[in-house]
């Protein structure tokens, strides 16, 4: 697993916007669990940054029920007016993702993996295709 950034890979106005950002994530990454949405103010009102932070404590590993609540996420993302940039980043100590929830690949039937996998591709491509550094 590769080690998590010191700091958002993002490309924003100032490195103090990137500080304010990853204090805000990890002050609320205790309180919640699963995929959560922030929005860092970025000198003016009118641009954001917006951060998702994934907590699903031990891997972050990816099922239908969390696909489905990043894409939730990145919706909110999608219809904030002003966003400037895309953070993803994890609550969990030590590592950002550990990808796919293999063992389930065995506990489903062959058309439920296809929805999951199909899922999966679709919300990869939206945060790619966003119009915003991700």
């Amino acid at each position: 697993m590769f080690p998590k950034p010191a700091l958002p890979l993002v490309a924003s106005k100032t490195r103090n916007a990137a500080r304010l950002l990853k204090t805000a994530a990890m002050s609320t990454a205790t309180a919640k669990s699963g995929f959560y949405v922030t929005f860092s103010d970025l000198g003016s009102k009118e641009e954001c940054l917006a951060t998702i932070t994934m907590n699903s404590p031990k891997a972050n590993t990816f099922d239908h029920a969390s696909l489905q609540a990043l894409d939730e996420a990145v919706k909110q993302v999608q219809t904030k007016k002003g966003v400037r940039g895309l953070v993803l980043t994890s609550a969990v100590d030590g590592f950002f993702s550990g990808g796919f929830n293999l063992p389930i690949f065995r506990q489903i039937a062959h058309h439920d993996f296809l929805q999951l996998w199909s899922l999966g591709k679709s919300v990869f491509r939206r945060i790619y295709s966003l119009p915003v550094p991700s």
